[in-house]
């Protein structure tokens, strides 16, 4: 136990780190449009960028099988079969991008009436930004397959920091919210590249076919990951969708997003630690080795930060909106403690995430994911004419879900994925 405490520590320490700086670039990022971007754009954006996280699920997926089979061929020292499954993933994930795209062109007209948006085109530069996005996924989970999470940190960093610089020239020089979408694919791109040279060393290695490959194994682990994936990001970002989408709530979106940056910054915590957490499962458990009591850690460490940066929020939060927003925003204050109750429970359904999916328990994760998204159908449809209203509705789904996943998940001891 000692052990597993110093290594999950130690790691997450090091991602902790550089996600708070990657943090600190995204605050930095809303600060920013937030007060040089009329409110309504404010909105508009953040609901474009939580609508860019849902369809990206197919892309972002990839991450978790590279991390997966990368960590599980390495720990047995077969970096040959590691890499074959790489170039599998990256082939797969260049087709999914362009599959999307296209999708996204199609259907515009009809994307931009569900958010509310007035420009359809925007709907298509977010598709352009899509088409590196499974790529950008699959060289980010070999590099935190081969536990080289410094790297791994880095490169998302460098895709905000991308992002900030650009939107603020764009800004500077009198454009506005449609030259920032058009303007985010250059975000994937640049640190896609960069990754390609991270992983030079690696990706020219000897490929090695593994003895039991066969395609519907993956077929099927992306299968199962996909809806558990899905269902996650569609919670982690509904809160701002359901907000633009009702007529009751749909002006309240620009407000609701200074809001959801101070609370949601408790999530980057259990990112940092879930992050750690996939690579460390999968190897254990293809070793034979009982991977609760890291569950158990990381959820003990997770939610234990979580709950102390809400508090923290909360008692300082009337300050933080007004020196970071601005006083237009200070209609938010009141609304923080659902939301901070909202990111906590956010916390725990990710760690739960990443345990099950490096376990090969997609399917059983979904499954409970499908019943939380019906309690928060059959809450919202009644109740969703406040902000309050729609945050305690997608809480209270999100904490049915955990009360399913936990005692499942201590209860189970866990068996030997299937290997590719």
């Amino acid at each position: 136990m000692n052990g597993i405490k110093y290594e999950l520590e130690k790691n997450s320490f090091i991602i902790f780190t550089l996600s708070m700086f990657t943090s600190v670039l995204s605050t930095v990022f809303q600060i920013i449009m937030g007060r040089m971007l009329p409110e309504a754009d404010f909105g508009s954006l953040n609901a474009l960028l939580a609508f860019s996280t849902i369809v990206t699920v197919p892309s972002a997926i990839m991450l978790f099988g590279s991390a997966k089979y990368t960590a599980e061929y390495m720990a047995k020292e077969k970096p040959g079969n590691a890499k074959y499954i790489s170039r599998v993933l990256l082939g797969f994930s260049a087709l999914i991008g362009v599959v999307t795209c296209a999708l996204l062109v199609i259907f515009r007209g009809f994307f931009a009436s569900l958010l509310n948006i007035n420009n359809p085109v925007l709907i298509i530069s977010i598709g352009t930004m899509i088409l590196l996005s499974g790529v950008y996924s699959v060289l980010i989970g070999i590099l935190q397959g081969l536990k080289r999470f410094a790297a791994y940190s880095a490169v998302p960093m460098l895709s905000i920091a991308i992002r900030l610089v650009v939107s603020v020239g764009l800004l500077l020089f009198g454009l506005g919210l449609s030259a920032i979408i058009h303007s985010l694919f250059i975000s994937v791109l640049i640190p896609v590249v960069v990754s390609f040279l991270l992983l030079k060393g690696y990706l020219k290695q000897t490929s090695e076919r593994p003895a039991d490959y066969h395609p519907s194994i993956l077929v099927s682990f992306f299968g199962a990951t996909f809806f558990a994936y899905l269902f996650v990001n569609l919670f982690l970002n509904s809160d701002i969708l359901l907000i633009k989408a009702f007529d009751e709530t749909t002006g309240s979106a620009g407000l609701y997003s200074a809001g959801m940056q101070i609370s949601k910054a408790i999530i980057y915590v259990a990112g940092a630690i879930a992050a750690v957490v996939f690579p460390m499962t999968a190897e254990r458990a293809a070793s034979g080795i009982d991977t609760r009591p890291l569950l158990i850690k990381a959820m003990l460490l997770s939610g234990g930060i979580a709950l102390v940066g809400a508090v923290c929020i909360n008692i300082f939060g009337d300050f933080a909106v007004s020196l970071i927003y601005g006083s237009k925003y200070a209609a938010v204050v009141p609304l923080l403690v659902p939301m901070c109750a909202f990111a906590f429970s956010l916390t725990i359904l990710t760690i739960l995430l990443n345990y099950s999916i490096a376990l090969g328990r997609s399917r059983f994760f979904s499954i409970t994911m499908a019943i939380g998204g019906m309690v928060l159908a059959l809450i919202v449809v009644f109740f969703h004419h406040t902000v309050t209203q729609i945050i305690i509705s997608l809480t209270v789904s999100v904490g049915v879900v955990c009360a399913i996943n936990i005692p499942y998940a201590l209860l189970r001891k866990p068996k030997l994925p299937d290997v590719v």
